[in-house]
C-alpha cells in the first residue's frame, strides 16, 4: 500500500465520520482539559471568606503583659491595618511608613501585642500585598497567595531592599522583633 493511498484512504474515513470524530475528540478534550479547569475555577471562586484568623488560637502561647504596653488594643489594631497599607502599595513598599509604625513599639509586649493583632492574613502575590478582592478574590486565587503572620509579610515585601535599597528600615524591624525573638532577612 503506497504512501498516498493510506492519506486518501485515512482523508476520506474522515470526511465521512466527522461527526462521530467530534464527539470523540470533544470528549477526549473534556476528560483532559476541562474537568481539571472547572475544579480550578471551584477552587478559584470558591465564597469562604479570607482575612485574619482567628489570632487567640493561633498565638495561644504568646503571653502579653498588658500592664506594660505602652500602646492599647485599638491602637495595636490601627498599627497592624497600617503595615497592611504600607505592604499594599501599588507601587512598591512605602519603607518610611513601616519603620513609623516600628518606631511606636517601646517594649517585647508592645512587639507581641501587635504581632497578635496583626495575626495571619493572605498575602495575594497578584497585588503584591493585601488581597484586591476584585471579582471576589478570582485573581489573587488564581494568581496564589500565602497565609501568613507579620514576619512573612515583612520579609515578602523588604526581601529586595538589600539590593535596592538601604537596610535601616530592616534593621528597626529586626531590633523591634528580636524583643520576642524574631527577625527577618
Amino acid at each position: 500500500m503506497s504512501k498516498s493511498n493510506i492519506i486518501s484512504k485515512t482523508g476520506n474515513f474522515i470526511q465521512d465520520n466527522k461527526i462521530p470524530l467530534l464527539y470523540l475528540g470533544g470528549a477526549i478534550i473534556v476528560v483532559i482539559a476541562v474537568i481539571p479547569i472547572i475544579r480550578r475555577l471551584y477552587s478559584i471562586l470558591d465564597p469562604s471568606v479570607r482575612g485574619a484568623k482567628d489570632v487567640d488560637s493561633i498565638f495561644k502561647d504568646i503571653k502579653i503583659d498588658m500592664s506594660k504596653t505602652t500602646i492599647s488594643e485599638v491602637q495595636a489594631k490601627v498599627m497592624a491595618n497600617q503595615l497592611v497599607n504600607y505592604m499594599s502599595v501599588s507601587d512598591g513598599t512605602d519603607e518610611d511608613g513601616i519603620g513609623s509604625v516600628f518606631n511606636k513599639i517601646k517594649n517585647e509586649d508592645d512587639m507581641k501585642l501587635l504581632y497578635v493583632t496583626f495575626g495571619k492574613r493572605p498575602y495575594s502575590f497578584v497585588n503584591g500585598g493585601e488581597a484586591s478582592g476584585v471579582l471576589g478574590g478570582v485573581f489573587e486565587n488564581a494568581g496564589g497567595y500565602d497565609e501568613t503572620d507579620l514576619v512573612g509579610w515583612l520579609e515578602l515585601e523588604l526581601s529586595n531592599t538589600w539590593l535596592f535599597g538601604d537596610r535601616s528600615t530592616v534593621s528597626l524591624i529586626n531590633e523591634k522583633l528580636s524583643l520576642m525573638g524574631l527577625s527577618i532577612n
